[in-house]
């Protein structure tokens, strides 16, 4: 039963229902009882529903069972004072938001007061278990807040505080119109898992962040913020995007080979596309099909078949362009063993083979391993590897192949991932 009338009832009816038995809506502080705000409201009324007192109940005489409130409403009235007589008996459930049904006292300055006082014969409160000249003066003000204003159309209700300079009094009252309110709190958290041990896949999937059991039970599935907490490093596999290419190596199991055209400056566009180069490896996933025999399907010497599966960049000779390594390695510390490799035709102006793309031509080349007629290039790196390829031939197609080798955690076993895409780099015909 609400003590409002039925007009206001009306007014401020929203059709919402609040569950205080949901530990799980955070907003309302969880299961009644568990929340230190809560309190049972106790109003006594005689026969003709005449209100005679109010009062609180003790914690005392309550107590929760199978998600039900008991309580012991004959020691309750005879705390009251009432012994014997007919009453009827009503209890209102509470979660105080702001303000209490407790007085407090303040002093000359409207600070909270908390220490001894005494009353004088004329009333006045005083500060102090005895009374000495010059005592201060305290007043007793209600723990509660003033309606200012009421709208006109009577839906909403301006709420100010009283002269009280207090800064919980004062808090209460602005959080009250809030959905989240941020506290400081003192307790202990550790990071556990159900699978001490565990490979970092296995430890993605069973960390959980454990509070001590002097957490209260009102900050459940609230939002945690830990000061001064620093990520020291990551060990869970990030999982590249396949809609982006990246631009930098990733850390993650398994390791990939990859690149991807990192500079052009000196090589100057006749034709193609190099965003479909730094796309091309996407469609090169591992395969069971090797690197040799790939590039017998794509570089084959008996016939001037010309299979090109990339729109890839027809360049003016000479040009030089850079290549960056964006494999996927198994950590940031991790030596990397890179080999680059090209292959590839040069064609004659009538589209016949004229040679390949071997050790010793004059076709094209890695600078960082002599330039023209050098086509490998071995590197140890934690920090990736990139180089710049020479192309000097006319109507060439150049393939190039990545392949990475690493030691993983058990520093013996190798790593290895290789990838080769054919035919993509070219040169114009000229």
């Amino acid at each position: 039963m609400s003590r409002l009338n039925e007009k206001d009832l009306e007014l401020l009816q929203t059709g919402q229902t609040v569950n205080l038995s949901a530990v799980e809506n955070a907003y309302y502080g969880g299961e009644f009882t568990t929340n230190p705000n809560d309190s049972v409201e106790v109003l006594i009324y005689d026969t003709n529903d005449n209100l005679i007192e109010t009062s609180i109940v003790e914690s005392s005489d309550y107590s929760i069972e199978n998600g039900s409130v008991k309580l012991k409403t004959g020691t309750v009235i005879r705390k009251m004072g009432f012994d014997r007589g007919r009453y009827r008996i009503k209890y209102n459930f509470l979660r105080k938001k702001a303000g209490s049904f407790e007085t407090i006292l303040v002093d000359g300055s409207n600070q909270v007061y908390n220490g001894p006082f005494h009353v004088m014969e004329n009333g006045y409160i005083m500060k102090g278990e005895e009374h000495v000249d010059g005592a201060e003066r305290l007043f007793l003000k209600e723990n509660k807040y003033i309606i200012h204003e009421i709208s006109p159309s009577r839906n909403e209700v301006r709420i100010i505080g009283q002269n009280i300079d207090d800064k919980k009094y004062i808090d209460d009252l602005f959080y009250s119109g809030k959905q989240r309110k941020r506290e400081t709190v003192d307790f202990n958290v550790n990071f556990v898992t159900s699978n001490p041990g565990g490979t970092a896949n296995e430890l993605k999937d069973s960390l959980v962040l454990q509070a001590s059991s002097d957490v209260p039970t009102q900050y459940l599935n609230g939002l945690l913020f830990i000061k001064d907490a620093v990520i020291q490093k990551e060990i869970f596999e990030v999982i590249p995007d396949p809609t982006q290419v990246p631009l930098n190596e990733i850390i993650g199991e398994p390791i990939q080979a990859r690149w991807v055209i990192s500079d052009t400056t000196g090589a100057p566009l006749s034709g193609g596309n190099i965003d479909a180069v730094n796309d091309s490896w996407k469609q090169f996933s591992p395969s069971e099909v090797s690197v040799e025999e790939l590039r017998g399907i794509f570089e084959p010497d008996d016939k001037s078949v010309r299979d090109i599966p990339f729109p890839s960049p027809i360049f003016v000779r000479p040009s030089q362009v850079k290549l960056k390594s964006i494999s996927t390695k198994p950590s940031e510390d991790t030596l990397v063993r890179y080999t680059w490799t090209l292959s590839g035709r040069d064609f004659t102006k009538s589209g016949n083979i004229n040679n390949f793309i071997t050790p010793g031509n004059n076709d094209a080349g890695i600078v960082e391993a002599g330039g023209i007629g050098n086509t490998q290039y071995v590197e140890e790196s934690t920090s990736g590897s990139e180089i710049t390829v020479k192309l000097d031939g006319s109507n060439t197609e150049v393939g190039v192949t990545l392949k990475i080798e690493a030691k993983l955690k058990d520093g013996v076993t190798d790593a290895v991932s290789e990838v080769y895409l054919p035919a993509i780099l070219r040169t114009k015909k000229q």
